[in-house]
């Protein structure tokens, strides 16, 4: 355990709801993020990819769609995304406020950063033919933006959990320049959620070629096979990083996901388990002949790999704190007004969110005119 000076104290001011519900809507509201999140980013790669593709009119018009649901992506990423970032400065306030002042000039740039991207995509989105031949530099440009922000979550995120360095690292300098590139972890965890994104992406494009080739059947085939084959492609490929990550972490941290703790072990096998098989699917369903018929099984078989890694997450996480000795603030008063409130607002969003990714799927009047 650390010496206790090496975490900041307690606000004097209670928790506003237990530490259980306050766990699970972080981890609740992670999963509905990280959902947009690595649809927006794996999205914008492949569809710079396919831009790439001049002589091929069927990747030409993916390429299109991708464009067009890109904005309302990012917005989704970033608005729900606000949640779990709250809910995580409740739990462990003391440790991020600390460590977005030890990267303060970087964190403060993840704002002016986003906006310049959301405004990439838009051009993309609505000016895709003006922009002539800045149009694919405008498409990289984007994802460079949100390459930036993951880069950023990512070292505080990972940063958070090495309150043993704050001190120093304070004491070197005060100019709020640091990152955590040194830090062993943080290269696998970055590129294992990189590369997991990436592939996610693909398995997003082959979900919209399935829901739009009753009307476009040639570039729905193409989005169906080219993002089924990237999908179960990128997610062997993610084994790598993810092995790195695991050899990498703190020896009690590694224990217990191996079988120190049998929930944390589970969560491990069954999420990679389910991973191994959406890939598998998608690997196959990428070369039947007919595409289409594979991706609901595929879909669903990463939907329960996602929410096993998100659980696994928070092993990895509970393992460095229990280093740190870092315990939640123990004085709660539940504000049950607003906590009924956000769940009444996070269900509407939620069904809100669901009509208008079916109607962009389906390839809605608001979609299909550009």
């Amino acid at each position: 355990m650390l010496p206790l000076a090496t975490i900041p104290h307690p606000d004097p001011i209670p928790m506003p709801t237990p530490f259980w519900l306050a766990w699970f809507l972080l981890l609740l509201t992670f999963f509905l993020h990280v959902v947009p999140m690595n649809l927006a980013f794996g999205g914008a790669v492949i569809g710079a990819f396919l831009r790439a593709r001049r002589d091929d009119p069927r990747a030409a018009r993916v390429a299109h769609w991708i464009a067009k649901g890109l904005p309302s992506t990012i917005a989704a990423t970033v608005t729900i995304g606000v949640a779990p970032l709250l809910f995580a400065q409740v739990l462990f306030g003391r440790l991020l406020f600390t460590t977005s002042v030890l990267m303060g000039w970087f964190w403060f740039a993840v704002v002016p950063v986003l906006i310049l991207g959301y405004y990439g995509a838009y051009l993309v989105s609505f000016r895709e033919e003006r922009l002539g031949t800045w149009l694919v530099p405008v498409s990289w440009f984007t994802v460079a933006s949100l390459a930036y922000v993951g880069f950023m979550f990512a070292n505080n995120m990972t940063m958070m959990l090495r309150p043993e360095a704050f001190a120093g690292m304070y004491r070197a300098s005060a100019a709020g320049l640091h990152l955590n590139l040194a830090d062993p972890v943080f290269w696998p965890r970055w590129l294992h959620m990189v590369t997991g994104s990436l592939a996610v992406g693909g398995l997003g494009i082959a979900l919209l070629g399935f829901f739009r080739r009753g009307r476009e059947p040639e570039p729905g085939e193409l989005a169906m096979r080219y993002g089924l084959r990237w999908f179960g492609v990128l997610t062997f490929v993610n084994l790598l990083p993810a092995l790195w990550l695991l050899f990498v972490l703190p020896e009690p941290v590694r224990a217990r996901l191996l079988g120190g703790s049998l929930m944390a072990l589970g969560f491990l096998l069954v999420g990679a388990l389910c991973g191994i098989i959406a890939a598998v699917l998608a690997l196959r369903a990428a070369g039947a002949h007919d595409p289409a018929a594979g991706i609901p099984a595929t879909v669903g078989s990463l939907l329960l790999a996602l929410v096993f890694m998100i659980l696994n997450r928070d092993q990895v996480r509970r393992g460095f704190l229990e280093i740190a000795g870092f315990q939640p603030t123990k004085w709660v008063e539940p504000q049950w007004g607003p906590i009924i409130l956000f769940f009444v607002f996070l269900v509407a969003t939620i069904v809100t969110v669901f009509w208008m990714v079916h109607a962009f799927l389906s390839g809605g009047k608001q979609t299909t005119g550009a």
